[in-house]
């Protein structure tokens, strides 16, 4: 009985008795432990209850109260997430991903540690959701080999990066690069893949189906990834869907660069950052700082430019706001001087900033909001297009030039004047001021279209997103001005050159001759996808735009003949009179080359761009002085011979030397403005001689073709610290085709390059030899003499045969050039 007495006093409450928190009696037991029945409590004896032993819980463990102890708990979560989530190595794959695929394509995996492993001992960032093998779903039968990407990776270096400087890629090797930042490399190939149209095609599917499974079901986020996201945006009409996916990219880039930490900066006393733990997480306090880098800085900035130009041109969602922060990248940006493309970035921001004070100046969304009209809305148009003018005035001297800085600027002030064609906002106003408003839009569209319709064949191929997007949008504003009607507005003033058909015809014309550009250096007969898609849509509207004014032009089909044949059939007598005036009423070869002469100053400078001359008597009678020639000819005194068009660009002409002879034709650019920036080691020396050659950038031999496109630039790279740029040296008897690109560190005497090549940075070409058209010759590649390489990358396939030294003599074709051409004998 003692026993069993004192087995009652150590007894725990049962279950229920616990739950009700009430005494557990046991003074009526019915059962004891020796009757080998369960013993029950009086109160669940009495209620009917289950009675049972307590099941013992599991005590949480202490929370760490001190920062020490948060630290090191977060690091425990951390070691754990990845420990769970890394797949073995010898997990058998499942999926449509072959074994070869997941060979040949690692993971982000080691990418993420080995960015996040330099970062940690700085600011240790939240955990992230790691990608798996099968969420890539990659297809490495549409990706090229490593040297083919080489090939692709030079293309977009040389052609596409100053197109969209916010993303500087990186001077790494394809395999290199395909293995550390491989979607930043999926979107360079998928940009420099304008080859093939359909190959691109594809190759950008993959692409978005890599980037939707990494980060909507993954989870995962790196810098890497955006990107190539903004890259991805930036040429997004080469991948185009039917239903418009630009919103949702543009909303996910600016969702990855705020995961990233990019937006805001990080401070002390920083909440943005979460204390991870199993069951709960927690708002806390960092003590750390970090510096954005540049590359950070650019894709920040990117973001916002692209987010702004989206805004402006499609106005379905509101831009980034330019916040203080992204001023002070912005800055510093500039002041680090990283790359020459930092310089056009910064412009093409703060032109940006201009447009964003339009649109909170100008009530687009809401034009019949009262807070803006009358006479303070018409100082704040006149306020915002003096900070324009403000801002073309300020621009260096090597930006002026720049098209696509130039087509931004344009379309900034069909943006601040096409408030013109709405009627709220000028309530209370004067009308000539309405008047002025939109005279002012109609300038800026056709400076818009002048730009763009002078840009060279080559370039409509990879212009980026952006450029088309403002295209559409002059376009629509300038058919809106012909359908406007307001008191005193007059559109049969306009001059035909700024009609919209004319506009429209002058562009389709462009369109088209790009067109037959692709075909002649890479298509053969096919047609280029996306030119033709945006060929026939302005075919639309042009149809569309005829149907509902009546209007009709026939300039798309006016030929140079029956231009010629119109004039002499409309103004005849006036010609006549004039030739008269000339030869005095001679005949024969002297009053039939007057005749000629005059018909040639009669015609326009551009039959592709304008119309008839609106009063050709007095255009007649002024053209007693004899007009300027298309080349200015380095006649005697300097008797160098050179014949540089005056459409050609030549940048930084104080750096270019021309040895004689040699000829420029219309649209090449010469970047004499990249010069030698750091210093040799036989400046002092080359100074104290007095000789000027460590400021030389382009150096051009004697009779030397440039052909019309083509662009010579100065190779650039790193040394001793800074980025400088290395002299770019032809030898004599050079003749380069049409829309080529030269980054070479020498070319040799008498080499003759195709249409449509590219040679890299810092390769070297010895003499005699010959490049086919569409080569690219990698950087630093030397091509050996008496070659004959083609391809892409270019291999030697041939030499050039015994008595073939002739063929690179370009003596007669000098004569075949200039303002008095000669046949060839």
């Amino acid at each position: 009985m003692a026993s069993e007495s004192e087995e009652r006093a150590n007894r725990k409450a049962c279950r229920p008795c616990a739950r009700a928190k009430v005494r557990c009696a046991w003074s009526r037991s019915e059962a004891s432990p020796s009757s080998g029945k369960a013993p029950i409590c009086d109160r669940c004896l009495r209620l009917k209850k289950a009675c049972g032993a307590q099941t013992p819980s599991a005590r949480a463990a202490p929370v760490p109260r001190t920062r020490f102890g948060q630290l090191e708990k977060r690091v425990e979560d951390l070691f754990y997430t990845l420990q769970n989530q890394e797949m073995p190595r010898n997990q058998p794959q499942t999926g449509i991903t072959p074994a070869s695929t997941l060979k040949s394509t690692p993971s982000p995996i080691t990418t993420f540690k080995n960015r996040e492993s330099d970062r940690s001992s700085k600011f240790l960032m939240p955990p992230q959701s790691l990608i798996s093998s099968e969420a890539q779903l990659a297809d490495d039968a549409l990706w090229p080999p490593n040297d083919e990407a080489d090939t692709l990776l030079a293309i977009y270096t040389t052609s596409l990066g100053h197109l969209f400087p916010f993303v500087v890629p990186p001077n790494l090797p394809a395999t290199e690069l395909r293995s550390t930042r491989p979607f930043l490399f999926k979107a360079m190939v998928t940009a420099a893949s304008y080859h093939n149209r359909d190959v691109q095609r594809r190759r950008s599917r993959d692409f978005t189906i890599s980037m939707t499974n990494c980060m909507l079901l993954e989870g995962y986020k790196s810098f890497d990834l955006l990107q190539g996201l903004l890259l991805h945006v930036a040429w997004y009409h080469c991948h185009v869907k039917r239903n418009s996916q630009m919103t949702n990219l543009m909303q996910l880039a600016v969702a990855v660069m705020a995961d990233l930490g990019l937006n805001k900066p990080v401070h002390a006393n920083d909440r943005r950052k979460l204390i991870y733990d199993v069951t709960r997480s927690t708002y806390g306090f960092t003590s750390e700082t970090r510096v954005l880098t540049n590359d950070e800085r650019r894709a920040l900035l990117g973001c916002y430019y692209l987010s702004s130009t989206a805004s402006t041109v499609y106005r379905k969602i509101d831009p980034l706001s330019f916040s203080r922060h992204m001023e002070n990248a912005l800055e510093q940006l500039l002041e680090s001087q990283e790359r020459e493309s930092d310089v056009l970035l910064y412009h093409l921001v703060r032109l940006q900033n201009i447009v964003q004070d339009i649109t909170a100046a100008i009530p687009y969304d809401e034009p019949c909001a009262t807070q803006s009209r009358g006479a303070s809305f018409v100082m704040h148009v006149n306020m915002l297009a003096r900070s324009l003018s403000e801002f073309q005035i300020s621009l260096p001297v090597a930006l002026q030039d720049n098209d696509l800085l130039m087509m931004n600027v344009r379309t900034a002030k069909i943006f601040l004047y096409e408030v013109s064609l709405y009627d709220a906002p000028w309530e209370g106003t004067s009308a000539h001021q309405r008047l002025d408003s939109l005279w002012s839009c109609v300038e800026a569209m056709h400076g818009f279209f002048r730009i763009f319709c002078t840009m060279p064949d080559a370039s409509y191929i990879i212009m980026p997103y952006s450029i088309w997007g403002q295209l559409s949008h002059a376009l629509l504003t300038s058919s809106r001005v012909c359908l406007v009607e307001i008191d005193g507005w007059d559109k049969s003033l306009i001059d035909d050159d700024k009609k919209f058909l004319s506009v429209l015809n002058g562009v389709m014309r462009k369109l088209d001759a790009s067109q037959k550009f692709a075909k002649a250096n890479w298509l053969g007969e096919a047609e280029d996808a996306i030119l033709a898609r945006i060929i026939t849509k302005f075919g639309w509207m042009r149809k569309w735009f005829e149907e509902h004014t009546g209007e009709k032009t026939e300039s798309a089909n006016i030929t140079a003949g029956q231009v010629e044949e119109g004039i002499l059939a409309e103004h005849g007598q006036e010609i006549q009179e004039t030739v008269n005036e000339y030869t005095g009423a001679s005949s024969g070869p002297t009053q039939a080359l007057a005749t000629a002469k005059l018909q040639r100053q009669l015609q326009p400078r551009n039959l592709q761009l304008y119309n008839l001359p609106t009063n050709p008597v007095r255009t007649a009678k002024m053209s007693r002085r004899p007009a300027k020639g298309d080349y200015i000819d380095t006649a005697p005194p300097q008797d160098t011979g050179n014949k540089v068009a005056r459409k050609a660009v030549l940048v930084g002409t104080q750096n270019i030397v021309l040895g004689g002879k040699t000829v420029i034709q219309p649209d090449v650019m010469i970047r004499g403005d990249l010069v030698r920036t750091a210093p040799s080691s036989s400046s002092s020396s080359s100074t104290s001689s007095g000789g000027a050659a460590s400021n030389t950038a382009v150096a051009i031999g004697r009779y030397c073709f440039l052909s019309r496109g083509v662009v010579l630039r100065p190779p650039g790279r790193m040394y001793k610290g800074s980025y400088t740029y290395m002299p770019l040296r032809l030898g004599d008897h050079v003749f380069v085709g049409q829309g080529s690109v030269v980054q070479a560190a020498s070319v040799g005497s008498h080499v003759s390059i195709g249409r449509g090549c590219t040679v890299g940075e810092f390769a070297i070409i010895k003499d005699y030899v010959k490049v086919l058209d569409g080569a690219v010759v990698a950087p630093f590649a030397v091509i050996p003499s008496f070659s004959i390489v083609a391809g892409q990358p270019a291999r030697v396939v041939g030499e050039i045969p015994e008595g073939g030294h002739d063929e690179f003599e370009l003596r007669d074709m000098y004569k075949t050039v200039g303002n008095n051409p000669q046949p060839l004998p």
